[in-house]
Parts: C-alpha cells; structure tokens; sequence
C-alpha cells in the first residue's frame, strides 16, 4: 500500500504594521480556526482542534523572554485511527497585495521551546496554491489513539528596525499539518540519570523492523544542541543543579520519532541535611535541604560535603559504600550540630565501607546512651579523618554475633575500625561503653582496632569504660590489635577496664601490632581491681596465646602518669612483648 497523504489547513491572518514617525509598532494577530478539520480515508483519520486566538495591540517588538511569556495559540493533533501516521506541521506565507513583512523579523517558539526567526526554518515545498513560500516548523508520529497538542508564540522581533522596509508592513501565512500513512516505525524509550561527573543519557530501542539508521539530538537546557549518531550521550563536567535534558529522535526522513525532555538533578558539591528537610521534594541545597543523611550520601558528589543545617535523630543506619567515594561531614559555618540515635535506633550512626575516605569536623555523633549491637561508627577498609569540632560519644555496645569469629562479643565503643585507616585530629571520644553480655567479651570501650593504622595527632579519648566484671575485658579507651598505632599528641585520660589496659591495651597473634609515641599524655586510666587481676592501667603490651608476630611499644616522648591498677600501674609488658622506653 502506498503512503496516503492529507492536508489540514488553519487559517493564521497575521496584520503588521509599523508606523514611521511613532514611538512604538503596532502588531496585530489574528488566527482563526472556523470547525474541526478532519483528514479521513478509510481508517487513516486525523482530526485537528485549536483553541484560543492572540491578538497584540499596541505593542513594541519584544525580548525572547517576553515573547515566550505570551498567552500562546493552542492546536491538537489527534489520530483517532488504528494506523500509525506521521506528520509535518508548516507555516505558509501568503502572497499578499500589500507589501509584505520580511520573515526575518517574525519570532515564533513551540511549546516552551526557545523562539528562533521564521526565516532560520527550513524551506519546504509549498501546498497551497496562493502560498509564497513554506517553513517546517516540526514533525512527529501519531501513534494509533495518541494526541499531539501544541502552544504557538509569534511575536516581533526586538531588533526589528521601524525603518522604511518595514513601514506599514504586512504578514500573512497559514498553518498546513500534512498526515501521512505509515506502516510501522521505530520505537524508543529515553532514559536519562544522574552520575558523578554529569548527566547519562540512554536512548533504548525497542523495536526497528526495517534497521533503519537513526540520528539523535541532545541539548541540555539551553545550550547548543549536539547531533549524534550514537543512542548514548554524556554531559560531563557539570556544577551541580537541576537540568533539562532534551533529546529528539529523527528517522532517515528527518521525521521526529520521539522527543523527550527529562529534569534531573545533579549532585550538589554541598548538599544540606536538616531535621525540617524533606527526601521526596528537597533536592539537598540549602533552601531544600534532605531530612537523611542516607540520600545526602548518595547525592553529594564525591570530594563533596554534607552539611548540617540543625540537629537531626536518626533511626537507621548511613551505609556509606559507594566504592572510592570522598565525603566530608560538617556543620553549616562555625556551628556544631548533633546527629543522636533516636530510642529506638540500636546499631551504628555510620557504616564506611568500600574504599570511602570520610572527613569530619564540627560534628557531634551521640549514642544516647541506647543499648546497641554496634560501635557508634563503624569502618571497614576506609579511611576516617576526625577532624577538629568531632565528637563521637554516650553509645553503648552490648554486642552482637560476629560470624567471622562465630562468638558473640561488643567491639569498640564509640568506633570499630578495620582494615582501615584512622587519624584523629582534634576530635573527641568520649563516654562511650562497651558491656558484653555474660561468658562473652568486649574489646575497646573508646575504639577496637584491628588491622588498620590509627595516628592521634591531637584530641581527647576520655571518660569511655568497660562495663562488668568478665574476664575477657580490655582496652578502656583503646584496643590495638594487629595494628599500627601512631600518638604524635593529644590525650588519653580516665578511661577504665575491668582486666588490662586502661588507657591502652595493644595486642597481636599473626600480624604484628606496633606502637610509637612522641608525645601526648596517657593519664588518670583505671584498670579496676577483680578477682582477673588488675595490671597495666595506662598501657598493656601482649601477645595472644599461639600468636607467632610481635607486639612493640616505643616510648620516644610525651607523659606516662597517674594511671591506676594493683600491678605495674602505668604500662606492663606480657607474653613476650616488648615496651622500650626510649625518652
């Protein structure tokens, strides 16, 4: 069967006349639509609607912006059929007696598309027999029941001259939708999302019978539209923000096949979280902040910041997992706001994982004092820099199972660290606890870690405990197992332990645990008196039972004083390990 083709025709009477000598043009339009206008062979049927007619009086030529601003004149395309047919919408000017109006001084926008000359149109061939010449304004495809409604703005162009081409002007031209029978046609669906460095966007085919080859156009809000042979496009190097991403599909026939313009929001190198925030309708800035830090996390661009606008309660746990991401947590300006678990809320505030380096600083991390299953952070192959203004306090670990241990037993306090990477400068780590339930064990009430490297450079770890009276109870402010610990200053003070190591307790089995210090205070740590004994209550050195790797404490400066246990009350040295005094 061969194409059919029919012509809808919208009577557009366009009066313009410039007056020489005046302060002002006078445009006039008037477009008239008199009934329904139906194409109709068989089952190929097309019927056009329009409504509204614009008329300007009395007007200057305008900006883009104003013309876009203007009430528009409104048509719908509808396909009523079964048939799937494609059209062109044209603008026909009109041979006229009087003299005529150059095109190149009338504007005209689609939709809320930007406003380009008439002239800038392509020229196609004419349909009417009085028509001077033809301009394609767009084209498309009408599935079967499908509409397609446009919104028409005309207007003068701002430069236009109120010279003598121009005076007493006239412009008339007429709308032609040509309709046109077709088989099938290929389908798409376009899909656009958000990535760290910009904007993805996919043009998926679904189906193309005939392997037609395809052109695509991208344009992201109103740059300079981008052609492409390729379904996939990206727009990189983004600020953050929200985005239009307009994309067209046109077949070899230049027929538009689809066109779609899709908001997304980029990450904002700062996104905001606050108490008042909303997840569903804020996008992160500071005047729509989110509610999580969960969403914040997934937002913020990497080398990014969240910061806090007020105090927040949370109730579930921020997986911080995005692999290699760089996050930096803070408050709005010198203000220090607290992220507290809500009653209810029983593991950690923070999980880092997966090669994330994260950096706080005037931030207040409070456990509440809920019984939980989890240190109040926790980091897993990461790094963690706590910076000035941080406080990690008042959480309470009772313990969980470990099912790489197969036993049950509460890790750390305030932080659990692992495989990870630890500097401390400035923060604070404070009444946090660690109480295992009974027959188990709880390692580290301020922090446990194990295969990682921890360097305090200043800060205070003070205050934290373990609770009870079980056996297997050590490391009231810190438990260095397998591990690096580095203590260039700051202090260790009045953190206390049932068995060994009040202030610190370092121990290692088949990877060696090392410790050097050049300065700081160590001070005022309690290991408490029990029928376990009492010994080490600043520091314990020790080597796990069948452990085959050393443990080594250097002492090159800093104060070892005033700390309390039955035996050896500052620093005791077991199982073949080693503190050397070097000061």
């Amino acid at each position: 069967m061969k194409n059919r083709k029919g012509i809808i025709v919208v009577i557009m009477i366009v009066l313009v006349v410039v007056l020489v000598g005046t302060s002002y043009a006078l445009w006039q339009i008037t477009l008239k639509q008199e009934s329904t206008n139906i194409v109709t062979t068989g089952c190929f049927r097309i019927e056009f609607q329009d409504k509204n007619s614009i008329n300007l009086e009395e007007v200057l030529p305008i900006t883009d912006e104003d013309g876009k601003n203007l009430v528009p004149y409104t048509f719908t395309i509808e396909n009523i059929c079964t048939t799937i047919a494609s059209y062109q919408v044209n603008l026909e000017e009109m041979n006229i007696v009087e003299k005529k109006l150059s095109d190149e001084y009338v504007k005209i926008a689609l939709n809320d598309n930007d406003g380009y000359l008439l002239s800038s149109y392509d020229e196609v061939d004419t349909t009417i027999d009085d028509a001077f010449i033809s301009r394609k304004l767009t084209t498309g495809v009408l599935k079967p029941n499908s509409k397609k409604i446009y919104d028409v703005r005309m207007w003068l162009d701002k430069d236009t001259p109120l010279t003598g081409e121009t005076a007493n002007a006239t412009f008339k031209s007429k709308v032609t939708v040509i309709a046109t029978l077709m088989k099938d046609i290929p389908e798409v669906e376009v899909s656009a999302f958000e990535r760290q460095d910009g904007i993805e966007v996919n043009v998926n085919t679904i189906k193309n019978d005939k392997d037609e080859i395809l052109r695509y156009f991208y344009r992201l809000d109103n740059e300079e539209e981008i052609a492409s042979e390729e379904n996939i496009y990206v727009f990189t190097t983004l600020r953050d923000g929200k985005y239009k991403v307009k994309v067209r599909i046109e077949n070899g026939l230049g027929i538009i096949l689809e066109e779609e313009e899709i908001e997304v929001v980029v990450a904002y190198e700062k996104v905001y979280v606050s108490s008042s925030g909303n997840d569903s309708i804020g996008n992160g800035s500071k005047d729509s902040p989110y509610k999580t830090l969960n969403l914040a996390y997934k937002k913020v661009k990497s080398s990014g910041e969240i910061i806090l606008l007020s105090d927040i309660i949370v109730n579930s746990t921020t997986t911080m997992d995005i692999t290699n991401k760089e996050v930096i947590l803070t408050s709005l300006s010198d203000d220090i706001y607290k992220v507290t678990k809500d009653a209810t809320f029983t593991t950690q505030i923070l999980d880092i994982k997966n090669n994330n380096t994260v950096t706080t600083t005037n931030i207040t991390f409070d456990g509440n004092n809920v019984i939980s299953s989890a240190a109040l952070i926790e980091l897993h192959d990461s790094t963690l820099n706590l910076n000035k203004g941080t406080t990690v306090q008042n959480n309470n670990n009772r313990g969980r199972f470990y099912e790489e241990r197969n036993s049950f037993g509460a890790l750390g306090g305030g932080l659990l660290v692992a495989n990870s990477t630890l500097n401390i400068n400035g923060a604070i780590i404070t009444k946090n606890k660690t109480s295992a339930q009974s027959g188990a064990w709880s390692h580290g009430a301020g922090m446990f870690v194990e295969f990682s490297t921890v360097t305090l450079n200043s800060g205070v770890i003070s205050n934290n405990e373990n609770i009870g009276n079980i056996v297997n109870q050590i490391g009231g402010g810190l438990q260095i197992f397998c591990s690096k610990f580095y203590m260039n200053g700051g202090k260790i003070i009045n953190n206390k332990t049932p068995k060994g190591g009040g202030g610190i307790y370092i121990n290692s089995e088949n990877t060696p645990s090392i410790m050097i210090m050049t300065d700081g205070i160590i001070s005022n740590n309690t290991v408490i008196e029990n029928a376990h004994g009492s010994e080490g209550g600043g520091i314990v050195a020790s080597i796990e039972f069948n452990g085959n790797s050393p443990t080594t404490v250097y002492l090159r400066g800093g104060k070892i004083e005033n700390n309390i246990a039955s035996f050896s009350p500052d620093m005791y040295a077991r199982s073949g390990a080693q503190i050397i005094d070097e000061r």
